[in-house]
């Protein structure tokens, strides 16, 4: 499965093809046709941003697994800070599922009449 794709993008490098017209085979033409100077740092320039990349990140998730497993309060904030922009998302969506489930209006003065609301005026309570 991923062999084929390899093998034929290989093959088609070495014809010269429009597609309106037969391939005609050229060998290495294309490759020299590529070589340059200019190719030389286009390829440099890939590499060193590949591995800025991934040293960069891999630096970065080290660092950031290294602060939540610190067992100080600011080991707690970082554990928290991360903890909560996963639940804020969830509550603002079941909230909006709440309001959009119930028959009657968001903004009810009745803390009675709406589930939405009991639920805010609930977790403000205590």
């Amino acid at each position: 499965m991923y062999l084929y794709p390899v093998a034929y993008s290989a093959w088609v490098s070495v014809y010269e093809w429009d597609l309106s017209t037969p391939a005609r085979y050229v060998g290495l033409q294309n490759y020299r046709a590529l070589w340059s100077a200019e190719f030389g740092e286009v390829v440099a320039n890939t590499v060193w941003y590949s591995v800025g990349v991934v040293v960069l990140s891999q630096a970065l998730g080290l660092a950031l697994a290294l602060a939540l497993n610190n067992r100080t309060r600011l080991g707690a904030l970082f554990q928290a800070s991360i903890f909560s922009s996963y639940v804020v998302s969830w509550v603002a969506v079941s909230l909006l599922w709440i309001w959009l489930r119930t028959a009657s209006n968001l903004w009810t003065v009745s803390r009675t009449e709406n589930p939405c609301r009991q639920l805010v005026f609930g977790l403000l309570a205590g």
